[in-house]
C-alpha cells in the first residue's frame, strides 16, 4: 500500500510536470520560488508544494540516568498538489512520506469567493498563531511546548472570512482518518470538537504590524474511550521520548481551551507570544474533579540582513520570508517556552517543563533554508513520560543542538 501509494504520487508529479511545461493554452508563473500552472481564462491554476526537511540533534545529558540518542532524521518529506476549479472551487491533497509511513495531511474541497472559504474534508484546526502556521514559515525548528494542546488536523467542515485587517475562522470536527478502531460489540458516537480563532491587526502599514488573536475549542472524547490526554516533545523530535505527559485520564466528559496571542513587528525587529489554558471537565457520575493545565511561549527574533516576516491578516499568519539579498537573510533567536501538565491539588502529575533556546536561520533564497537551534530543557521531578522512566528529584534537564536543512518546491 505505502509503496503503491507513493508511486502514485510520483506518477502524478511526472504527468503534472510534463502537461504544465506542454500545454499551449495555458500559463506557468512562478509566485516566490513556487511553480504554478495555470489556464489562460485564469479559471483553473494547479500549484505543487513540495518539502524536505533533513534534521539531525546531538544531546548532552547524563547518559547513567537517560541516553537521548543522538542522530538524524528525514523529519518531513512532503508532496501535495492544491488545485483552483472553475474560479471558484478549490482543492488540496497533501501527503507525508517521512519515517517511511504514510501519514495524510490535508486532503479536502472547497469553495472560495468575496473574502469566505468554505471546506470540507481533512484540514488544520483554527487555534493557535503557531499551529496553523506551515512548517515551512515557523521560526524555531519546531513548535513551542504549548504545542501539545491544540486539536490538529481532523475530518471536520470550516468556514473563513477576512476584511482588509481581520480575519474569523471557525468549525466542527471529528477525529483524525484511521483514528476510530472498531470494536465488536460496542458503539460509540465518534468524538468531536468545536474550534474558532479571531484575529485582527490594528497595526497593518509600512511593515509594522500589532496582531492580537484569541482562539477557543472544546473537544470530546474520541469514541470509544472516556479518556483524554496531552503531552509534548521537548522542541526537538530526534529523541522520540515525550517527558510532559499526563497519561490517558479516564472518566473525562469534555475539555475547554482558550489561546491567546499577540505580535508586535517593526521592520525587522519580531516580538510574539501566546498563551493556552485548558481546562478539563470529567463525568459528572463519576465523583473524579476538573482539572487544568497551561503553557505558552515568548520569542524574539531580528533580521541582520534587513529583512522581515510578510504578514497576511486574512489569514491572521506570517509567511515565506523573501530575502532582499542574492546572499541571502540571516535571522538571529530567541525564546522561551513553557508547558504545565500538573494540577497536583487534582491528582494530575504530568509534568512541567521549561525551555530556552536559541537560534540562527539563513534563508539562501525563498526555496532553502538552514536553521540552527540550541535548546536548554529545564524539568520538574514529575516530567517521567508517565512513569515510563525514573528521574531525580530534581527532575531531568538535559541540552539540544538541533540542524535543519530544509527546501520546499
Amino acid at each position: 500500500m505505502k509503496k503503491n501509494l507513493l508511486s502514485f504520487f510520483m506518477v502524478l508529479f511526472v504527468l503534472f510536470s510534463f502537461t504544465a511545461l506542454n500545454a499551449e493554452d495555458g500559463k506557468i508563473t512562478t509566485d516566490d520560488g513556487i511553480l504554478k500552472f495555470g489556464s489562460q481564462d485564469g479559471k483553473f491554476s494547479y500549484q505543487l508544494d513540495a518539502r524536505l526537511y533533513l534534521d539531525a540533534a546531538m544531546y548532552s545529558e547524563d547518559e547513567d540516568v537517560i541516553d537521548l540518542h543522538s542522530g538524524s532524521e528525514i523529519r518531513r518529506m512532503r508532496f501535495a498538489l492544491k488545485a483552483t476549479l472553475w474560479t471558484n472551487f478549490i482543492a488540496e491533497i497533501d501527503f507525508d512520506f517521512a519515517g517511511n509511513e504514510v501519514d495524510i495531511k490535508d486532503a479536502y474541497m472547497g469553495y472560495k469567493k468575496n473574502n469566505f472559504i468554505f471546506k470540507v474534508g481533512n484540514f488544520r484546526s483554527p487555534f493557535s498563531l503557531e499551529e496553523v502556521t506551515s512548517s515551512r514559515y515557523v521560526s524555531f525548528i519546531e513548535r513551542a511546548l504549548p504545542n501539545a494542546f491544540p486539536p490538529g488536523r481532523r475530518i471536520g467542515i470550516g468556514m473563513y472570512k477576512w476584511g482588509k485587517n481581520w480575519q474569523v475562522a471557525g468549525g466542527i470536527f471529528g477525529q483524525e482518518p484511521g483514528d476510530i478502531d472498531e470494536k465488536e460489540g460496542e458503539n460509540s458516537d465518534e468524538g468531536y470538537s468545536l474550534v474558532g480563532r479571531a484575529t485582527f491587526a490594528p497595526l497593518y502599514k509600512d511593515n509594522k504590524i500589532f496582531h492580537l488573536g484569541v482562539a477557543y475549542a472544546y473537544q470530546t472524547t474520541d469514541a470509544f474511550t472516556e479518556k483524554m490526554r496531552f503531552r509534548g516533545y521537548d522542541e526537538s523530535k530526534i529523541s522520540k521520548i515525550r517527558f510532559l505527559s499526563t497519561g490517558k485520564v479516564s472518566d473525562i466528559d469534555h475539555s475547554g481551551m482558550i489561546g491567546l496571542e499577540s505580535v508586535l513587528q517593526l521592520g525587522s525587529f519580531h516580538l510574539q507570544g501566546e498563551y493556552i489554558k485548558v481546562n478539563v471537565a470529567r463525568l459528572a457520575d463519576s465523583g473524579e474533579p476538573n482539572y487544568g493545565l497551561s503553557g505558552g511561549y515568548v520569542f524574539v527574533s531580528f533580521f541582520l540582513t534587513g529583512d522581515s516576516m510578510p504578514y497576511y491578516a486574512d489569514q491572521g499568519e506570517f509567511g515565506r520570508v523573501i530575502p532582499k539579498k542574492k546572499k541571502g537573510a540571516v535571522e538571529l533567536l530567541a525564546r522561551y517556552s513553557w508547558l504545565d501538565l500538573n494540577d497536583l491539588e487534582n491528582d494530575i502529575e504530568g509534568g512541567e517543563g521549561k525551555n530556552l533556546t536559541l537560534g540562527l536561520s539563513w534563508y539562501l533564497n525563498p526555496n532553502y533554508k538552514i536553521m540552527f537551534n540550541y535548546t536548554k530543557v529545564d524539568h520538574d521531578k514529575y516530567a517521567d513520560a508517565d512513569g515510563d522512566w525514573e528521574v531525580p528529584e530534581a527532575g531531568f534537564d538535559y541540552s539540544v543542538f538541533a540542524v535543519r536543512m530544509l527546501v520546499t518546491f
